[in-house]
């Protein structure tokens, strides 16, 4: 009986250990610090944004001004930022403003009247060099082009945009050159022969003629070479004291179409 008891008491025992073991368990569990939790900032989705959509918008502004607006042309480097039109002639914008009609002895950039503008090899457009006696600080019009005629200027001014109503195109020019003009009973002709710098198309003939003689007047060389398949792009001006021309041709590299 003595031993029952005994055993009774052990038992007891015990079963009031485990109770106080399993009490002191739980305390420990509740008085744990909870683990933060980490909630993830939400990302804002940036609205999407048109790189051109500036671009566009002046290509649309302009040509409400004056429907004979083409586009605008650009250097990379900010040589020349300019609108260009098309006139009926090649005399239609020579000495007038493109914005409000009227006579302007510096005129206005424009293609030439023949142009074909998604169609032509070779798109030609003019600008006047504006003398420094009638504006001092050499950057009206195509002017600035005159800069070209330094090699070590090419590298920063290679690059010329040409903003049209869906697209933007990217020529790299290839020379720098000069044309060779003389004066017979009043008319301007170029003086080694036929005009092929002002074909807007050339054969195979035409083509190797034409570089040719880019080749025999440039100012250096630019590492640049076109071929006949290449899309090019002339631009012209006048050099102060001479009858001569200035001319840059450059080459389609990139075209950028809108959305």
């Amino acid at each position: 009986m003595k031993k029952q008891k005994r055993l009774i008491v052990i038992v007891l025992a015990l079963l009031l250990l485990a109770t106080a073991g399993l009490f002191y368990v739980r305390s420990l569990v509740s008085n744990k610090e909870e683990e933060p939790v980490i909630v993830e900032p939400v990302k804002e989705i940036e609205p999407e944004v048109d790189e051109y959509a500036e671009k566009k918008e002046l290509w649309k502004t302009n040509k409400a001004k004056n429907s004979d607006y083409v586009g605008q042309i650009y250097f990379e480097s900010g040589l020349i930022d300019l609108p260009f039109v098309q006139g009926d002639t090649n005399d239609t914008y020579f000495r007038t403003n493109w914005e409000t009609k009227s006579y302007d002895e510096e005129g206005s950039i424009f293609l030439d009247y023949r142009n074909s503008l998604y169609y032509d090899q070779n798109l030609i457009i003019y600008g006047h060099n504006v003398e420094r006696s009638y504006e001092a600080s050499g950057t009206h019009m195509f002017t600035p082009l005159h800069v070209l005629e330094d090699p070590e200027k090419y590298e920063e001014n290679k690059y010329i945009d040409i903003l049209l109503e869906d697209s933007v195109c990217r020529y790299m020019i290839a020379a720098v050159y000069r044309c060779g003009i003389y004066e017979e009973n009043g008319a301007q002709y170029i003086k080694d022969g036929e005009p092929s710098y002002y074909l807007t198309d050339f054969t195979d003939g035409e083509f190797n003629d034409f570089y040719k003689k880019v080749k025999q007047n440039q100012y250096y060389d630019t590492g640049v070479d076109v071929f006949l398949s290449d899309k090019l792009l002339t631009l012209q001006t006048c050099i102060s004291g001479s009858i001569d021309k200035f001319l840059v041709l450059a080459k389609l590299v990139e075209t950028t179409y809108f959305d």
